[in-house]
Order: structure tokens, then sequence, then C-alpha cells
């Protein structure tokens, strides 16, 4: 909880007899999360979800690229490194859900 929780954004302070609405805005401790996924190509992998679904390439790591990362609407970002574990099968799920507003609009793409 804030030290001023009427320094929220939104909120309504009430000096003397005015009120002002603050302009303030509590800065979240978390910004976002990046799944990793362990593919055999990953600049192949990248160069799919830019052509096929969108996404643009923000990074390559390494020539040939070992570690690539894409990213939509600056709000996915998903990174894709080289598989190094001679396709062992994983012991752990791993999965990725990608939430939008307009699944249609998205869908049309």
């Amino acid at each position: 909880m804030p030290s001023h929780p009427e320094l929220v954004s939104g909120s309504c302070v009430k000096i003397s007899e005015f009120k002002f609405f603050t302009i303030f805005r509590i800065m979240k401790q978390f910004s976002h999360s990046s799944p990793i996924f362990p593919v055999d190509d990953p600049l192949e992998t990248a160069e799919y979800y830019r052509d096929v679904l969108g996404f643009d390439i923000n990074f390559k790591w390494e020539d040939p690229p070992t570690y690539v990362v894409v990213n939509r609407d600056d709000s996915v970002g998903i990174h894709f490194v080289k598989r190094t574990d001679n396709h062992r099968p994983s012991s752990a799920h791993t999965s990725l859900f990608i939430f939008v507003n307009d699944v249609d609009t998205v869908y049309a793409e």
C-alpha cells in the first residue's frame, strides 16, 4: 500500500475549500514477463512470427543467432533460444497465453 493513498491516479484531494484531482500515478512494481522457448532455429522461428503473425524482430544474439526476441504491439514479447538438450523430453509443462482485445481483428490480419 502506498504511504500516501491520496496520491493514487484519479483520486480527489480536498485542500481548503478546493478539490484537486491528482495527476500523480503510483508506478507498478512489475512491468512485463518474457517467456523463453527453446527451439531448433531461433531465427527461423522469429521470422515465422514476423511474417505470419505480425511480430517484430527486436533482438538477435550471435551470428547465426542463438537467441532472438520478437515483440508485438509493444506489449507481448517472446524469446527464442537455440535448443541444447539433444531433444530430450522436458519434464516441465510450457505454455503461453496471449490476451488480445479483439481476437477477430487479430485473426483477420
